[in-house]
């Protein structure tokens, strides 16, 4: 006879260790908060993933979704069930979560996410003119913005930038602090990545287009370059 399913035990952090196999996917539902589970996959290669269910109130156009919490072995028991709170809290004050993550996502994303960006897809238009740009233009200005914008401004979160970040990447480049040689991958080729006013005053009006092109995206309220003084290209 075909056995009957073992029954279901309640979600703990001793269970997301090691939940039974099935076979074939399943979920395991904590007691609280409402929604906050594991998913078991069939495949016992697969880690098991803390999820959380949710259901805007809405009658037939209610909205269902299910947010990834992350993998057992990333995330701790007690960090997965904070996180479902949280959701769960949204959508009883009649939010959808998706969107709150969305918000955190959107923090969360740096200087060099934002130049990363604007090279596929705002580097391609002269932002006065609307012509199309040269990719050796491009790739120039790409090239000053990773050898002196991206070690000192990189990691920084976009949402954070203000002025006086803007007249310190100025002054570090004026100082010569991002100079550097790198190797080219051409014989005897070095290229030799050079400090200076000039250099700064380009690199800084170089990365203002790309901020303006972060607030056009949404990515910044306002341009943090702006207001900044330059200093005078030799």
């Amino acid at each position: 006879a075909p056995m009957s399913d073992p029954k279901t035990p309640i979600l703990s952090h001793q269970v997301a260790k090691n939940p039974p196999r099935r076979g074939r996917e399943y979920f395991i539902w904590a007691d609280a908060p409402k929604g906050f589970g594991l998913r078991v996959p069939a495949n016992v290669e697969n880690e098991p993933v803390y999820v959380f269910n949710y259901r805007l109130s809405g009658g037939r156009s209610a909205i269902k979704g299910r947010l990834t919490l992350g993998k057992v072995g990333e995330i701790r028991f007690t960090e997965a069930r904070k996180l479902a709170e949280k959701y769960r809290g949204a959508v009883l004050s009649g939010k959808d979560p998706r969107e709150m993550r969305d918000g955190q996502k959107r923090d969360a994303r740096t200087v060099d996410d934002l130049i990363n960006a604007w090279a596929t897809r705002g580097a391609l238009l002269n932002r006065r003119t609307g012509q199309r740009r040269s990719q050796a233009s491009i790739d120039a200005e790409l090239r000053e913005l990773r050898s002196h914008v991206s070690p000192i401004l990189g990691k920084k979160r976009v949402a954070t930038l203000v002025r006086a970040d803007i007249e310190r990447l100025r002054d570090a480049i004026a100082t010569g602090k991002t100079a550097q040689s790198k190797a080219t991958g051409k014989p005897r080729g070095l290229a030799r990545v050079r400090g200076g006013d000039g250099t700064a005053t380009r690199t800084v009006r170089g990365f203002s287009s790309v901020c303006s092109w972060g607030v056009d995206q949404g990515w910044l309220k306002s341009n943090p370059v702006s207001g900044v003084r330059l200093l005078p290209e030799r």
